[in-house]
């Protein structure tokens, strides 16, 4: 028989080397070997190495099935009906790659042969003799850890429910029925699915008893173990009942509380039970191929902040379409006409996965959880700590507001499995109570690329600016904090304050409202220091990333001390820091004293 080998590569050149020269020593060795590198970019292969193969780049991990498909097409692209698929670290004995052959061969309606696995690790014990699959996908590795000398298996070529993937011969005219590998697993569970469509198409998975072979199997992540087995019993629902993943969860937790399983991760188990209902499938290392974020507002008619948030997910996702709830400005808008449209509002089939910008909305936080329970791949993003957000709430001690807050965290504890954003670590650890089940990420904030062009700064200070939305009481706080430090004494530098309306509160004869900058980089021209209003709060504040982007000294709360450790990791910032009026106004003192050397 001719046939091809298809190995898969994943940053062990070594191994693949070692397969490749004991293939070349086989009673029947393969006419052609294909190696499909899933680390290409890291550590991947060098083809000089491996003389007489071919290697096939596969970018960004694909997974087993999508390189044993890229493996697949390119032998049929040869002219070549079988191929012989193993993993990296899988070794055959020298009769093996023959008997299989044969034992296809004289089986009209055999697509796939497999050999006895043993352990690399304890040669002559069973790892498999084939496999068992129940109705609710549960499945067996017959005689596994049993001597293979004691396993009364005989030595005629017998039909399995399934063969693991780490060796498998299979005829590619077979295959091609029924499309091959579904590469929607990644990893695990795609062989048992190809073997099930072949014994649903009528074929015969056969298990060859003198054929040996060793391997080592790996650790099988929960997450990958209860997502690919829930969707395994989606697919074939017509065969298969629905994957008891609740008695397994159950099952898993006892075995550990008697000792006799290995550590697992329950957040991971939910989490994959979750990712199969919605079809996030394929590597979850994977950055999504199609991104739609939705505001709840035009991106005209964002505030500040939630401006700022567009434009970092918009940084982390290039190619994302914008959709929005609203078309008109929020004061035109009831929260009881946000809600019903939050309730109401669809997006696309084809949108991908979907980002819903929620920073302080609960419709937005109650749209994200619609499109999560209708199975959409969706990903709320909160970019601020709900935690932290109440506690400045709290301080605040404004009705509303604390309303708001508990109104937010009670829709953040009721949907535990929902994916989360946030904009920081220190965000994404304040709410870790709220956060065990979920998966979560963090999407940092990022400054416009034009204020990396400004002159550089260089003292003595001109003026001291800030900017916000003063109507706000993250920012309202700041600046009345900033103009009693303006009253108890004379400031040398002008102090200059930007945002979309003035303040409602009365302003020292230092401090000038000069209305709204048109762009980032005009705020911050010149020789200026940015005054951070932001204080006690959550999230990266947009005009503390820009000022420190910009290379703008800081006059920040000393809260953010980690948030400038994240934006300037070198120590570069110059930071005046302060926690109340005291500190404050040295920190003001200390800008003018070093304006007045400079001058």
């Amino acid at each position: 028989m001719d046939f091809g080998l298809v190995t898969i590569h994943f940053r062990r050149p070594d191994a693949v080397q070692e397969l490749v020269e004991q293939s070349d020593g086989w009673e029947c060795p393969p006419a052609r070997t294909i190696v499909v590198d899933n680390s290409a970019g890291s550590a991947g292969l060098d083809a000089h190495a491996l003389p007489g193969c071919e290697v096939v780049a596969a970018p960004d991990n694909p997974g087993y099935a999508a390189a044993a498909n890229i493996g697949i097409a390119r032998l049929r692209e040869l002219g070549i009906r079988y191929a012989l698929i193993m993993t990296q670290e899988a070794r055959l004995a020298a009769d093996a790659s023959r008997l299989l052959g044969a034992a296809l061969l004289a089986d009209p309606l055999a697509a796939v042969a497999a050999p006895v696995l043993e352990y690399a690790s304890a040669p002559g014990v069973v790892f498999s003799a084939g496999g068992e699959l129940t109705r609710d996908a549960q499945t067996r590795h017959r005689a596994q850890g049993q001597p293979r000398s004691a396993c009364n298996i005989g030595a005629t070529p017998y039909p399995v429910d399934w063969a693991d993937g780490a060796v498998l011969l299979l005829d590619l005219d077979a295959t091609a029925e029924v499309d091959d590998f579904d590469t929607s697993y990644f990893l695990y569970v795609e062989e048992i699915d190809l073997q099930l469509s072949l014994r649903n198409a009528g074929y015969r998975v056969l298990l060859v008893p003198n054929a040996i072979g060793r391997q080592e199997p790996g650790r099988y992540p929960a997450y990958l173990r209860f997502r690919n087995s829930r969707y395994l019993t989606q697919k074939f629902s017509a065969t298969l009942r629905p994957y008891p993943w609740r008695r397994m969860v159950l099952r898993d937790a006892l075995k550990r509380v008697i000792g006799r399983g290995p550590r697992w991760d329950l957040a991971a188990a939910l989490q994959g039970v979750d990712a199969a209902r919605r079809g996030v499938m394929g590597n979850p290392a994977a950055a999504p191929r199609r991104v739609t974020i939705v505001c709840e507002f035009a991106p005209e008619h964002l505030h500040t902040g939630l401006a700022g948030r567009l434009r970092h997910v918009q940084a982390r996702y290039p190619d994302a379409q914008v959709r929005w709830v609203h078309d008109g400005p929020r004061s035109g808008v009831s929260l009881s006409q946000r809600l019903r449209a939050a309730r109401t509002f669809d997006p696309p089939g084809d949108t991908g996965e979907i980002i819903v910008l929620a920073l302080g909305s609960p419709p937005m936080m109650h749209l994200a959880r619609r499109a999560h329970r209708h199975g959409r791949p969706v990903r709320l993003d909160l970019c601020d700590s709900v935690l932290l957000q109440w506690r400045a709430r709290r301080a605040e001690a404004s009705p509303k507001l604390l309303a708001v807050g508990a109104w937010m965290i009670a829709l953040q504890v009721s949907s535990p499995l929902l994916p989360a954003a946030y904009i920081s670590d220190r965000d994404r650890r304040a709410d870790r109570v709220l956060n065990r089940l979920r998966p979560v990420e963090v999407i940092p904030a990022s400054a416009p690329a034009a204020l990396t062009n400004l002159p550089a700064f260089s003292w003595p200070a001109r003026r001291v600016v800030c900017s916000g939305d003063f109507s706000s009481f993250h920012n309202a706080a700041g600046l009345d904090l900033l103009c009693a430090a303006v009253s108890t004494g004379p400031i040398g530098v002008p102090i200059e304050l930007f945002g979309p309306s003035a303040p409602a509160r009365k302003l020292p004869k230092q401090v000038v409202y000069r209305g709204w900058a048109a762009t980032t980089d005009q705020l911050l021209a010149g020789d200026c220091v940015a005054f951070i209003s932001n204080r006690a709060g959550s999230g990266v504040p947009n005009k503390l990333c820009e000022a420190i982007a910009a290379g703008r000294p800081v006059i920040v709360h000393e809260e953010l001390r980690d948030v400038v450790h994240q934006l300037a990791p070198d120590g570069t910032a110059v930071t005046f820091w302060y926690d109340d009026l005291a500190s404050l106004c040295a920190a003001l003192a200390a800008v003018t004293d070093r304006t007045a050397v400079a001058a």
